[in-house]
Formats: structure tokens, sequence, C-alpha cells
């Protein structure tokens, strides 16, 4: 839960404020559909040149949530969409910012995480830290390179 539901009849969660949410991509499990991308600030044109909008038409009316489908601000390539997004925070401290880089929504037992999440992560029971340093690394097309979170946390 990333405490925010963009349906009109969404429900309020009182924890996991996030501030701003970066989509790369669709898996091919997706078949498609867009769903969901209405919750996302910030995309890609890779993702939106994947989505098929029929699909997600069909998926957007039925769960009676056309907001889920709603097109945030698209960026070529990922490092110009996370430009995007940090700029957006404010007032903020570089030692304060909280990144969570997950692989897709069906896979959340491995996460990336930037400084400032690993006090949240510590004592807790589940999640093993490994604290190597390991920063977001982009290939020559501005694009992340994939795998860099599987190294991070394991839950």
């Amino acid at each position: 839960m990333v405490g925010r539901d963009v349906c009109a009849y969404g429900v309020e969660r009182p924890w996991s404020k996030v501030t701003r949410i970066f989509v790369r991509d669709l898996t091919e499990g997706s078949d498609g559909s867009g769903l969901g991308i209405g919750q996302a600030d910030f995309t890609t044109w890779r993702l939106l040149d994947k989505m098929d909008v029929d699909v997600t038409l069909v998926n957007a009316i039925t769960a009676c949530c056309p907001e889920s489908a709603k097109i945030p601000l698209s960026f070529q390539t990922d490092r110009e969409a996370i430009d995007a997004a940090l700029k957006t925070l404010r007032p903020y401290h570089r030692e304060d910012i909280r990144i969570v880089h997950i692989k897709n929504t069906l896979e959340l037992t491995n996460l990336m995480v930037s400084v400032g999440c690993l006090d949240f992560f510590k004592g807790k029971e589940s999640p093993m830290i490994d604290e190597a340093e390991v920063g977001l690394e982009f290939d020559s097309s501005g694009n992340l390179i994939s795998g860099l979170f599987d190294q991070k946390i394991r839950g």
C-alpha cells in the first residue's frame, strides 16, 4: 500500500504516505493493462508505448475507477523522470530522502532503498539489511540498469 487511492470511493490509509511515484514499465503479465497508472506521478514513454489503451479502458470502467487510468507526467528516460520527481520534493535534506525501488508490485520481497529508509527497516524482524552502497546506475540511454535492487534488502 502506498497510502493513496485515486478512486473516488477509495480508502485513505493512515500509513505509508508516499509523496511521489515513478512507474518505469509494464510487465508482460499486465497484458498491456495500465490500470493503476493513475496513482503514479511520473512514467516513461516506454510504458505508454506498451499500454493497450482498449484493455486499460475496459479495466478502468469495470473497476468503476476511470481515475486509475489517468496518464502521469511522462518522460523519454528513467533518468529524466527521476530527476523531475526529485525536483518536486520540498523541503528536503539529501540524507532524509526515502527512495524505494521495487521490481514490480507482485515481488515485494527484494527492495533497494536509500539511506534515509534504513532506520525504518532496522529492528524489523523480516528484512535482512545489506548496507552495501549501490547507487542508481543508468545505461547510456538514461534508463536504470535492472537487477540492482536484488542485493539491498531481502525479506
